[in-house]
């Protein structure tokens, strides 16, 4: 049991629509003395409890708090930065520092960019409508032409270049016309041998691929569209004879085989992003070419398939839905922590309380993050979701002793928490937490000074000021007094009073009865 005799709290009683005292909250001297086992306890009894449970304190507490978190919760919603600076993952005084600082403020061309097209038959004349440009039949809304028109505002779409298509270029590369006549030949006497542009001047032994009526609005026939194509990705240009022939710049791009009938299994179309310097700039150029491959893909009702490749990103995939991922996961901590924490406490009141004081913390954190340039990646997001769970630690002791305490007021149940629990929670988890966590502001990589050192500094910070001030004055405020419980026990009382009268009453009737049984035996 808990000793309760001569330990009592004077002052004004919870919250709402109840009185509370003006004076200032004091606790009675005769506080159980075998409990107050250091000079924390009796400083937090005789000075911070009656100056935290003061009516005019716990008003500034809930309004300055209450504005800490909507200001933290706008700043987390509108300034936070997504991305990683590559240079906070480097030591100190690496050279790769100079290095990612130099590309930042010389650097004058954007990475490059390619729309990828998955298998489609480009032997057939309507897909090939769907993708070229130049010659007549193409669809004014092709891939190449929407590709092309991207660069017109490299503001909005991050492109800086038309797009180099393979398939207008192997086109013109296979006609036997348009001053292009000596990109596609084969020998006369052994059809299945082609020719070099630079080869056979007076076309004596060699002839066009394709006979004299094709033209620039012809297409390849469907029978030699793979031949002609592997031979197209495999040919060196000539200067003066024929510049567009593929080896050099398609090579790459375009995956044939003779046997698939006409169908690419896979082809790119390269793109020029504009200059990227900030982590925003990749991230939104990203978004941008996937806001593309949705149009492109639109444009062709469904008959090609198109995604965005670049090298970088790969590392710029998880900012795509990091804010959501974040709010989910924050939020799945939070009712977690409400859950459990109603499950083992029992009390619905205060169970919503801790989850509602943990859920104010990773806000006021990931606020302050904006102007402390912590930003939003995995790293941060990880440290977000743990912050939860520590601030349990800063709430849930006070809390719990809050429950068990048998105060008969609010006001005397927060003072006990305080006092008891208060005092060990500042102690053992605020400052042993901040020793362990101050050796990570030494450390030589950015990366463990700004994702690590800063976000457990704040949620220290946070966490011991919500959970030892916040916490127990909206308890004071929130949960009703024991009014119940003082009822019964005057009736206890009351009862207990009566019985002792009655037994009074017996022992004063048996009295006069010995008396008289006394004198009747004198008598006789």
């Amino acid at each position: 049991s808990r000793p309760t005799g001569g330990r009592t709290f004077a002052g004004g009683g919870g919250g709402g629509g109840r009185s509370a005292s003006v004076a200032s909250v004091v606790v009675d001297t005769e506080v159980d003395e075998s409990r107050l086992d250091g000079l924390r306890q009796r400083w937090a009894r005789n000075y911070y409890v009656p100056w935290l449970l003061h009516p005019y304190t716990k008003v500034c507490v809930v309004v300055s708090f209450t504005v800490l978190f909507l200001v933290c919760l706008w700043l987390a919603c509108t300034q936070m930065v997504l991305g990683l600076d590559e240079r906070d993952a480097v030591p100190d005084g690496s050279y790769l520092i100079d290095y990612f600082t130099s590309l930042e403020t010389f650097l004058a061309v954007g990475p490059p960019a390619y729309m990828v097209v998955m298998p489609a038959n480009f032997s057939a004349v309507p897909t090939q409508d769907l993708a070229c440009s130049v010659l007549a039949g193409c669809s004014n809304n092709s891939l190449v032409a929407v590709l092309n028109a991207l660069h017109t505002d490299p503001a909005l779409t991050y492109v800086a270049t038309k797009t180099n298509s393979w398939i207008d270029d192997f086109l013109t590369w296979a006609s036997p016309d348009g001053g292009l006549n000596r990109c596609c030949r084969v020998r006369k006497n052994d059809t299945a041998a082609f020719c070099s542009p630079d080869e056979d001047d007076d076309n004596e032994i060699c002839q066009p691929c394709l006979s004299q009526d094709f033209t620039d609005n012809s297409r390849v026939p469907a029978p030699q569209f793979a031949r002609l194509l592997q031979q197209f990705s495999k040919s060196q240009s000539s200067a003066s004879h024929c510049p567009v022939s593929g080896a050099a710049a398609y090579q790459l791009s375009i995956n044939v085989r003779e046997t698939d009938g006409g169908v690419v299994a896979a082809s790119s179309f390269r793109i020029q992003h504009t200059v990227l310097k900030e982590q925003d700039d990749f991230i939104t150029a990203y978004r941008r070419s996937l806001q593309t491959a949705e149009l492109l893909e639109r444009n062709s009702g469904g008959a090609l398939t198109v995604f965005p490749y670049s090298s970088y990103y790969v590392y710029f995939e998880q900012y795509l839905d990091i804010v959501e991922t974040t709010f989910i996961s924050v939020g799945a901590s939070v009712l977690a922590i409400f859950l459990f924490h109603l499950l083992f406490m029992g009390d619905a009141r205060s169970s919503a309380l801790v989850a509602v004081t943990v859920l104010m913390v990773t806000v006021d954190v990931a606020g302050v993050m904006t102007q402390w340039e912590v930003f939003l990646n995995g790293l941060s997001l990880a440290n977000l979701i743990m912050a939860t769970g520590i601030a349990c630690e800063f709430t849930s002791h006070c809390a719990s002793e809050f429950i068990r305490s048998n105060g008969r007021t609010s006001n005397e149940r927060a003072a006990e928490s305080l006092i008891y629990m208060g005092s060990s929670v500042f102690s053992g988890i605020t400052v042993t937490k901040l020793l362990g966590i101050s050796v990570i502001a030494f450390a030589e990589s950015q990366i463990f000074v700004v994702y690590y050192f800063r976000v457990l500094l704040l949620l220290v910070i946070f966490g011991a000021t919500h959970g030892l001030v916040f916490l127990p004055v909206v308890q004071t405020l929130i949960v009703p007094d024991r009014a119940e419980a003082s009822s019964g026990e005057a009736s206890t009382a009351t009862t207990a009073d009566a019985t002792v009268g009655a037994e009074s009453v017996l022992l004063e009737d048996l009295e006069q009865v010995e008396v008289k049984v006394t004198t009747r035996d004198s008598v006789i």
